[in-house]
Protein backbone atom coordinates (compact mmCIF):
# COMPACT_ATOMS: atom_id res chain seq x y z
CA UNK A 1 0.00 0.00 0.00
CA UNK A 2 2.80 2.40 0.58
CA UNK A 3 4.56 1.86 -2.49
CA UNK A 4 1.24 2.26 -4.53
CA UNK A 5 0.59 5.36 -3.01
CA UNK A 6 3.63 7.00 -3.45
CA UNK A 7 3.40 5.90 -7.00
CA UNK A 8 0.46 7.78 -6.90
CA UNK A 9 2.28 10.63 -5.68
CA UNK A 10 0.96 10.64 -2.37
CA UNK A 11 3.01 11.56 1.00
CA UNK A 12 2.63 8.65 3.11
CA UNK A 13 2.07 8.39 6.91
CA UNK A 14 1.63 4.96 8.53
CA UNK A 15 -1.08 5.39 11.80
CA UNK A 16 -0.41 2.65 13.96
CA UNK A 17 -3.41 1.41 15.66
CA UNK A 18 -3.83 -1.44 18.68
CA UNK A 19 -5.77 -4.40 19.15
CA UNK A 20 -8.28 -5.37 21.83
CA UNK A 21 -5.64 -7.47 24.47
CA UNK A 22 -8.02 -10.32 24.41
CA UNK A 23 -5.66 -11.56 21.24
CA UNK A 24 -2.81 -12.26 23.65
CA UNK A 25 0.09 -10.69 24.85
CA UNK A 26 2.74 -11.46 21.87
CA UNK A 27 0.00 -11.19 19.32
CA UNK A 28 -0.65 -8.15 20.40
CA UNK A 29 2.61 -6.42 20.62
CA UNK A 30 3.67 -8.11 17.31
CA UNK A 31 0.65 -6.20 15.52
CA UNK A 32 1.42 -3.10 17.09
CA UNK A 33 5.39 -3.21 16.59
CA UNK A 34 3.99 -4.35 12.21
CA UNK A 35 3.33 -0.07 11.89
CA UNK A 36 7.34 0.67 12.64
CA UNK A 37 8.72 -2.27 11.28
CA UNK A 38 6.40 -1.36 7.93
CA UNK A 39 7.69 2.14 8.34
CA UNK A 40 11.11 1.58 8.71
CA UNK A 41 11.36 -0.70 5.71
CA UNK A 42 9.73 1.50 3.48
CA UNK A 43 11.46 4.99 5.33
CA UNK A 44 7.97 6.10 5.78
CA UNK A 45 6.65 8.97 8.38
CA UNK A 46 5.08 7.28 11.25
CA UNK A 47 2.52 7.90 13.75
CA UNK A 48 2.50 5.23 16.25
CA UNK A 49 -0.70 5.38 17.35
CA UNK A 50 -4.24 7.21 15.99
CA UNK A 51 -5.59 7.78 19.47
CA UNK A 52 -2.36 8.94 21.47
CA UNK A 53 -2.53 11.62 23.60
CA UNK A 54 -6.09 11.41 24.06
CA UNK A 55 -7.42 7.95 24.13
CA UNK A 56 -7.35 7.97 27.88
CA UNK A 57 -9.23 10.81 28.60
CA UNK A 58 -12.61 9.90 29.04
CA UNK A 59 -14.45 13.22 29.65
CA UNK A 60 -13.60 13.85 25.54
CA UNK A 61 -15.92 11.14 25.29
CA UNK A 62 -19.53 11.17 24.92
CA UNK A 63 -21.29 8.32 26.97
CA UNK A 64 -21.74 6.47 23.98
CA UNK A 65 -17.79 6.34 23.58
CA UNK A 66 -17.83 8.82 20.73
CA UNK A 67 -15.52 11.71 20.49
CA UNK A 68 -17.47 15.20 21.69
CA UNK A 69 -17.49 17.49 18.92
Amino acid sequence: MVDASRGAGARVLLVGVRIPPNYGRDYTERFFGMFADVARERKASLAPFLLDGFADQTDLFQTTGSIRR
